[in-house]
């Protein structure tokens, strides 16, 4: 039940996919945090986070997950920025089950308990793996509890926040907030659908019947998989479950006694939303809120077909106004259904590729890194070493780009050799890292010196392909970074000081930012 924050130090600039930008500029950061729930790290996700922060300009981040231990450390890496503006109110992460004693969960998950049909799973068979079978509710019920009881574990949550699912990609920026001028009172925005609302009715039947809005329109739907909270509002909400459940005969204290009624109601296929609920009860409330009704997102279209998100459908979403700003892929349900079409390994981040040119200055350094990253473990790590492209030690470079996810190499090396047509040769699934150094920027076979037969230089193809630019010292990366304009040259470029008595250290922080640019590049490639 560990709670944990954000170790990493924050980079120079965000970093930024411009692929997910599209036409849309970067949002300003605002105060709001947003909580997000993901089962573990995958490309959606990425694609979730970085959006929410250059499209919606949420800075300070909450994750609610499956097992915290596996996957925490890997989603801090899928950060754009570890800076949140206020260095005592880090990104944090945590399991869904985190708010509950050790015997309360016991008592939760007993199958002979009271909670036992939740446990198994509603009458109907669900097909899963080719096999129908059951499908248990605890922990789809446990995440929806964790929207609401968040303030309980991160006290210095902002009194507005946004949940959230983790296969949800704004694909434009939101407004969720409402105010004509500053003078006004600020209305939070309630999403609404019109998807009748069926299996969600009877709990607010039994515990809200007579609020307004209900009344006026039963057919309104607020679960769209995303919801701006008011602490406020959820305190008043849950104290009044309490007084009404407790009155009508259902014991205990939120969420156990939601759960009797979730008991019962399970055998119609019926249950209690968090999202309906709130909605309904939010725009009943004292506070201020406005709802804003949205049609159909993009909805797994083609998921049968590939798994990962193309580019293509993507920028469709983003830029049809019938569409809602925000897309639904939900990867990880499919690839825990064996349901790709892609094998497994596709979506695991398992290799990397260095390439190490022998006369260059960087080689130890690359080798050390190599090293490093191999000892770290959880990733092979291959290494080319070579003079020309016909001379290679180690790994063949073939090797090298057929089994590589992410590849990391000097500038130079990464000008000379063909990596841009090697990347398109494996459907642009090649996620290119650059290493700069003083010397190799200076040296004749410098990447501005390199010219190509279509006129492009070196430096503009490294511009155009890198996924990010490491630098290895601080006054290299101040003087070189931008033009005589002010504008930035390279994309995601990124300080990481060589530090002999640090390899570790630094190794780690080559290994984030390589699992950050796998990710990105996985499910949005150059189109």
């Amino acid at each position: 039940n560990t709670i944990f924050l954000d170790p990493h130090q924050p980079y120079h600039y965000p970093l930024v996919n411009e692929h997910l930008l599209g036409k849309y500029p970067k949002h300003k950061g605002h105060e709001m945090d947003v909580v997000v729930m993901a089962a573990h790290p995958d490309a959606t996700l990425a694609g979730c986070i970085h959006n929410l922060y250059h499209l919606n300009g949420f800075r300070r981040f909450i994750f609610v997950v499956n097992d915290a231990a596996e996957s925490c450390p890997t989603i801090f890496n899928l950060m754009p920025q570890h800076d949140t503006k206020d260095s005592t109110r880090k990104h944090h992460c945590l399991q869904h089950t985190s708010f509950y004693t050790k015997a309360e969960l016991r008592y939760l998950f007993d199958p002979n308990g009271p909670y036992a049909a939740i446990i198994e799973g509603p009458p109907e068979l669900i097909l899963r793996n080719g096999q129908y079978v059951k499908n248990p509710r605890m922990g789809w019920y446990l995440q929806q509890f964790s929207k609401l009881m968040i303030p309980r574990l991160i006290p210095d949550l902002s009194e507005h926040f946004l949940t959230i699912d983790g296969d949800i990609m704004f694909t434009r920026p939101k407004e969720f907030v409402v105010q004509a001028n500053s003078s006004d009172t600020p209305k939070y925005v309630i999403p609404k659908t019109r998807i009748p609302p069926l299996q969600w009715n009877r709990f607010v039947n039994l515990t809200f019947p007579d609020l307004e809005v209900k009344k006026s329109n039963p057919e309104n739907n607020y679960v769209v998989g995303w919801m701006m909270f008011d602490r406020d509002v959820t305190e008043d909400m849950i104290a009044a479950l309490n007084r009404i459940l407790n009155g009508k005969g259902y014991p205990g204290t939120f969420p156990f006694n939601v759960l009797r009624v979730g008991e019962e109601y399970i055998k119609t296929n019926e249950y209690f939303s968090e999202y309906y609920t709130y909605g309904l009860y939010a725009l009943n409330h004292s506070k201020p809120h406005v709802p804003n009704y949205h049609g159909r997102p993009l909805r797994n279209t083609g998921i049968l077909d590939s798994c990962i998100l193309k580019q293509s459908a993507y920028t469709e979403a983003q830029e049809s106004e019938k569409r809602p700003p925000w897309a639904i892929w939900e990867e990880h349900k499919y690839l825990s259904q064996s349901a790709c079409v892609e094998p497994d390994s596709v979506f695991k981040f398992t290799t990397i590729g260095i390439i190490i040119h022998k006369d260059d200055k960087s080689s130890q350094f690359l080798s050390d890194i190599a090293t490093r990253l191999s000892k770290l473990g959880g990733v092979d790590v291959i290494v080319s070493k070579t003079s020309h492209p016909q001379q290679q030690q180690g790994d063949s470079l073939e090797k090298l780009w057929n089994v590589s996810q992410v590849v990391l190499s000097d500038t130079t090396t990464f000008s000379s050799h063909d990596a841009v047509s090697e990347g398109k040769k494996r459907g642009n699934r090649l996620a290119f890292i650059e290493y700069m150094t003083e010397s190799s920027s200076s040296s004749p076979r410098s990447a501005k010196a390199i010219q190509r037969d279509d006129g492009s230089t070196g430096h503009q193809i490294i511009n155009r392909h890198a996924c990010a630019t490491i630098f290895s010292s601080r006054p290299f990366f101040s003087s070189t970074i931008m033009d005589s304009a002010g504008a930035i040259m390279y994309q995601n470029p990124i300080l990481i000081p060589t530090n002999s008595d640090k390899m570790d250290e630094v190794a780690r922080e080559y290994l984030s930012i390589m699992r950050w640019c796998f990710y990105m590049r996985h499910n949005f490639p150059e189109p």
